[in-house]
């Protein structure tokens, strides 16, 4: 029974996501990237699907030594997160675990 949930929430979030930024696109060519010059609007839309999806599926991960985690951003320095794409969730997870960032997948 819950796979068939989570089956059917992943499936409706990822179409409302995926209607959110097919109309950023659109607003970048309205724009001209005037407006959002670091591409941040898919990155903010991507966090908020990846959290709705661990909200209504009650998903969450553990993260151990979260503070060397947040040392680590205040460093300013790049580095490259890697997970096994086991799941459908990895995408959250690693979103979760990052964190407010500019991250790419």
């Amino acid at each position: 029974p819950y796979a068939i949930y989570y089956g059917i929430v992943s499936i409706a979030l990822g179409l409302v996501w995926f209607v959110a930024l097919v109309m950023a696109q659109l607003f970048y060519k309205v724009t001209g990237d005037r407006l959002d010059k670091k591409r941040r609007l898919p990155v903010f839309l991507s966090h908020c699907w990846g959290t709705a999806l661990m909200t209504l599926t009650g998903c969450y991960p553990t993260i151990e030594n979260k503070e060397i985690l947040k040392d680590f951003h205040k460093s300013g320095r790049k580095a490259m997160f890697v997970s096994n794409h086991n799941s459908w969730m990895d995408i959250p997870f690693l979103g979760y675990t990052i964190g407010w960032h500019n991250y790419k997948f």
